[in-house]
């Protein structure tokens, strides 16, 4: 596998998109999380003064004005987070499968959640002799093993950071992470699908699917085939229809993602997240008045989110005929977006055995439209503990596109231009709208408007 980066520094935050070119007849499917360092001695820089914010992912639900937890100590909620595979680094029960001690229990002390006994922190992935109570229950199933690493091309922390963000939006002991780990391969993802639609011990309302890879690179009956469960689009029908919203992210890499060879056009979209049966999460860019203040103050959309038209699926009867004024009979993505941009996502804990001076303090820097799906995900993870479901198929992107636009936030503009001229940015060639767009599709939701129209 060949991997080809592109970097970025602004004000001390260096960052990096890194994708996974294509080898002929082999498809990579890649996680949609990139890293971004901070420097150490901007370490504790971060001022009002200075520009730079890092904002406290406990505020995630006030800015979106999610639902709260209701008190209500017997409602247990599942989710599920596919990964085509590293791992999570932590102490994992053989039995129980319950993985506790690690890298995702220490990021949620580190937010306030739950009580540590204890004085030691994650070295080398574990933290020998330390307790966490009063927090989310992360499981790891799945056909592959948990096999975490700092060098599996950003497969561990595009996990970690997912568990660490679905934990941290919905801080409660009655929620359950259960991570559905396979290899890297269309029947792993299909299998690990289909492994959480009929877990019936675990009972996942909503799965995220953080991965992706270019439609260009599959044959459209391999993505599209739905007769049964054997392909994949079969099987995500199928959890859809078992009532399971399924959050996908939409990719890295703007509008372009990786060149379509196979058509005239340079744009491409990435399958899963172009699944009529998925909810397609873009990415989008907080103003620092908001991450500073905690409440929606503006926001735009990030500009190397993945969205487009897809060439392989029909447009969907809920999704509308025209955007920007152009009919279309395809699918665009995507449905919705959240905070993806490394510059105003925060930091998360990861691995801080590893020797790596741009880490502090155990923590990285880090952004993409993984983190979006995640924020998805415990919005609708606490729309089920609000007792509101999606019992049909397509119920939750038909809700989506019914609700009227005050359930979301809307903006346009370019927020973080650059001149790399490797990176095809969504926003030059989609243009942001105060409706639909490609970018950042209906905009951010504002939860408890939404929520009281479901």
């Amino acid at each position: 596998m060949n991997r080809c980066c592109w970097n970025y520094a602004y004000n001390g935050v260096h960052g990096s998109t890194c994708k996974s070119e294509m080898i002929p007849n082999v498809t990579v499917i890649k996680p949609f999380a990139i890293r971004s360092f901070l420097r150490g001695d901007y370490a504790t820089t971060f001022s009002r003064s200075s520009g730079n914010y890092l904002l406290d992912q406990t505020r995630i639900s006030t800015i979106y004005k999610f639902p709260a937890i209701p008190n209500n100590p017997t409602k247990k909620v599942t989710v599920g987070v596919i990964s085509l595979g590293g791992g999570l680094f932590g102490k994992l029960n053989s039995t129980t499968k319950v993985l506790t001690e690690g890298d995702v229990q220490e990021h949620w002390i580190g937010n306030g959640i739950g009580t540590k006994l204890g004085s030691g922190i994650p070295v080398d992935g574990i933290s020998t002799g330390v307790t966490y109570t009063g927090q989310p229950v992360v499981k790891i199933l799945g056909t592959g093993i948990n096999a975490p690493s700092t060098g599996d091309g950003y497969s561990t922390l595009n996990n970690t950071i997912v568990v660490e963000t679905i934990g941290t939006i919905y801080p409660s002991p009655n929620l359950t992470i259960v991570l559905y780990i396979g290899t890297n391969t269309l029947d792993s993802l299909r299998d690990l699908i289909n492994a959480a639609a009929n877990d019936n011990t675990n009972n996942p309302s909503v799965l995220c699917i953080p991965w992706g890879a270019p439609e260009s690179s599959f044959t459209l009956s391999t993505i599209t085939t739905e007769t049964n469960t054997t392909t994949i689009s079969g099987a995500l029908k199928a959890a859809n229809a078992k009532g399971i919203t399924i959050c996908t992210a939409s990719g890295i890499n703007g509008s372009s993602d990786i060149p379509d060879s196979k058509t005239t056009s340079p744009n491409a979209v990435d399958f899963p997240s172009s699944s009529p049966y998925c909810t397609s999460v873009g990415g989008s860019s907080l103003s620092y008045s908001t991450i500073i203040d905690g409440y929606h103050e503006g926001e735009s959309p990030w500009n190397i989110s993945g969205g487009g038209v897809s060439k392989a699926f029909l447009r969907p009867s809920y999704q509308f005929s025209k955007i920007g004024g152009t009919s279309t009979s395809m699918r665009s993505i995507p449905d919705i977006s959240f905070n993806a941009d490394p510059w105003t996502t925060g930091k998360y804990y990861f691995y801080p055995g590893v020797a790596n001076a741009n880490a502090f303090d155990g923590y990285v820097i880090c952004g993409g439209t993984s983190i979006s799906a995640a924020i998805a995900t415990a919005f609708f993870a606490l729309c089920v503990v609000n007792n509101k479901t999606f019992p049909v198929t397509n119920s939750a992107n038909k809700k989506l596109y019914s609700a009227t636009p005050d359930c979301f936030n809307k903006y346009g503009g370019i927020i973080n231009p650059t001149s790399d001229t490797h990176v095809d940015l969504n926003t030059a060639v989609f243009t942001p709208s105060k409706t639909y767009d490609n970018c950042t599709g209906l905009g951010s939701i504002i939860g408890t408007k939404l929520i009281s129209k479901l």
